[in-house]
């Protein structure tokens, strides 16, 4: 029988596989200066990760996620050292949720340091696919 994989491995195995592919396209976005990474979901924890990574750092400005899962530890004290060390280039998150009906944000370790914005969702019956601001 074999063992199931954590999240964090299998967020540590997408990003991995797809460095490369990520250091690429941020130089190429990066041209002007630092962008703003952002993703949903998986992506949110994708992003998330690029702005752990040290080579990655000085291209990204922000982080802004959508429904997604928090990272690994030690990548978040790898950013939160850079952010100290680097005052004037700190790289802040700003991370969305929907409170209580969505289960991927309630997995991971933690998240990106920044501000989080939870929403509620409303009675379908009442207002068909409407959101709340927390």
């Amino acid at each position: 029988m074999s063992r199931p994989i954590s999240t964090q491995w299998a967020f540590l195995i997408q990003f991995n596989a797809n460095k490369q592919l990520i250091e690429t396209n941020l130089r190429f976005a990066a041209q002007h200066g630092p962008v703003i990474v952002t993703g949903h979901s998986l992506g949110g924890a994708l992003a998330q990760m690029a702005a752990t990574e040290p080579k990655f750092q000085p291209l990204i400005a922000r982080v802004v996620t959508f429904a997604s899962p928090g990272i690994n530890r030690e990548r978040i004290k790898a950013i939160e050292r850079y952010n100290q060390a680097h005052k004037s280039h700190e790289i802040l998150s700003t991370h969305y949720r929907i409170k209580d009906k969505d289960l991927v944000p309630k997995g991971g370790e933690a998240w990106t340091p920044g501000q989080v914005h939870e929403f509620n969702m409303l009675d379908p019956q009442v207002s068909a696919g409407a959101i709340e601001f927390c």
